[in-house]
């Protein structure tokens, strides 16, 4: 329940960073945004439609000059991986690898990026912080709380916001602890991958735009001499990002008009009714 919960609060979260015309074939320019990056950043909307084209663009595109050394995904739990399976992999193998999640993360979402990393040998690696682990990060001040308020403080009101106005206010910063938890464990698990590459090996990241954002995001749990270049996915007829929070904006189709505060209330009525509340 948590995680279809909080699935639909990142979809929240990140209906607030969507502008303007349709998909395009990333142009010499934005390709050059991205030279020398080690960490690579495409921050998604998830419901954005026609992305997961640009996301399969950049891994391709990195497979084909050698540089690409690891894919690494919000969409599947750390320390699930695709090490060991062969390029020969069919999709079941590779969900079945990353214990994949079809209720959170529809697989035909996601499947070009991911087999096209399989089919090349490159290992793509669940980021996101396990489920069972989520209980233990709402109790946990961060580094990022105790010491940066404004982050913290932009990071609790996307959470408020995000839940629509029903999230009880003592539950606020135990939610944006875990959204934290999950940018330290991408964050971890993108070094991890760096380490094991060479001098000029490039991790790309795939996750929300929350979570690629410079100033709120995992960037924060990066060292800062590593090569980041952070990218968002934004979809037509949303809003701007501040300046500074990403590298660059690649326009993508509006996304679908969907009133998902109604759908929360609505889910979140039917768990009053069943006697199960809210998740937490």
């Amino acid at each position: 329940m948590w995680r279809r919960g909080w699935a639909a609060v990142a979809a929240l979260l990140l209906a607030a960073c969507a502008t303007t015309p349709t998909l395009k074939t990333p142009s010499p320019e934005d390709w050059r945004t991205l030279n020398g990056a080690r960490v690579i950043l495409l921050g998604e909307r998830h419901d954005g439609p026609q992305q997961e084209n640009i996301q399969e663009q950049v891994v391709t595109h990195f497979i084909g000059s050698q540089q690409l050394q690891a894919l690494v995904l919000e969409m599947a739990d750390h320390p699930q991986h695709t090490r060991g399976l062969p390029p020969t992999a069919n999709e079941a193998q590779v969900r079945a690898a990353l214990n994949w999640s079809e209720a959170a993360w529809p697989w035909a979402r996601y499947r070009g990026p991911i087999m096209a990393a399989v089919r090349a040998r490159i290992p793509v690696l669940g980021g996101n912080l396990p489920h069972h682990e989520m209980a233990a990060a709402m109790t946990q001040a961060s580094e990022l709380e105790r010491r940066h308020p404004e982050p913290w403080a932009r990071l609790q009101s996307l959470v408020r916001d995000g839940h629509c106005g029903l999230l009880p206010e003592a539950q606020v910063p135990r939610m944006t602890r875990v959204q934290i938890a999950k940018d330290q464990r991408m964050a971890q698990t993108a070094l991890q991958a760096l380490t094991d590459a060479d001098q000029t090996g490039t991790v790309v990241v795939i996750a929300g735009a929350v979570h690629a954002n410079k100033r709120l995001g995992l960037p924060l749990h990066l060292p800062p001499d590593v090569g980041v270049r952070a990218i968002h996915l934004m979809a037509t007829g949303g809003e701007d990002a501040a300046p500074g929070e990403f590298d660059a904006v690649w326009l993508t189709p509006a996304a679908p008009n969907v009133d998902h505060c109604a759908q929360l209330r609505k889910q979140w009525s039917n768990h009053s009714r069943s006697g199960a509340g809210p998740a937490n």
